[in-house]
């Protein structure tokens, strides 16, 4: 059966060109890799080298051994990466929000709920946070608003109500209550007016 630390050095003796500067990367000795050189021409049970004197290169069917011995390492790799996060993701829960505030008192709760597991959150774009739920990049995702998938469960969690003060002359005094398809243009409006502010005088304002 073939050996991934063999298949290992067959790919570092590819890449470096020589079986004395393979072995050299590699930390072991010349004779140790032409040894192994040897026992993979015996587990194909072709053969993979041309036998010059003092020197072993790579025949046609060689390279091929190289090229599959590469996909062979990288699967490998792969597999040990995919074990880790799954083994990371039974202890762990990540939340993904879309803005900061529900985070404060959502982490503690499931901290309290489930002291075995590590909470982790980061911030998200909207739009990434249903698919990275759906795809099981997180187990909570946090919107600004509800949405209809039968793949997943959307549940209220938080309100959070906002003041906007205005001045008595202001467009916006005599409306009742302020919505967010309206404020966003004043609050950018005030908040560019405010950096002209800073630009103008280095002290910004008061």
């Amino acid at each position: 059966m073939l050996n991934l630390y063999e298949l290992e050095q067959l790919a570092a003796f590819a890449r470096y060109g020589t079986l004395s500067k393979a072995a050299e990367e590699l930390h072991i000795s010349q004779p140790t890799l032409t040894r192994t050189m040897r026992h993979l021409e015996e587990e194909f049970g072709v053969s993979l080298f041309v036998h010059g004197k003092n020197r072993l290169s790579f025949n046609e069917t060689g390279m091929k051994a190289v090229e599959y011995a590469n996909t062979l390492l990288s699967d490998a790799e792969d597999a040990v990466a995919q074990v880790r996060r799954f083994d990371q993701g039974l202890r762990t829960i990540l939340v993904e929000s879309c803005a900061p505030a529900p985070l404060w008192s959502l982490l503690p709760a499931l901290s309290d709920q489930f002291p075995d597991k590590t909470i982790s959150s980061r911030l998200a774009e909207i739009s990434a946070i249903p698919e990275r739920v759906k795809n099981n990049n997180c187990e909570i995702g946090i919107l600004p608003y509800h949405i209809e998938d039968d793949t997943m469960e959307c549940v209220p969690f938080i309100r959070e109500e906002l003041s906007v003060c205005l001045s008595p002359d202001h467009a916006l005094a005599g409306c009742p209550s302020v919505t967010l398809e309206i404020s966003p243009g004043y609050l950018r409006y005030l908040y560019s007016k405010r950096r002209c502010c800073e630009r103008a005088d280095g002290t910004g304002p008061d």
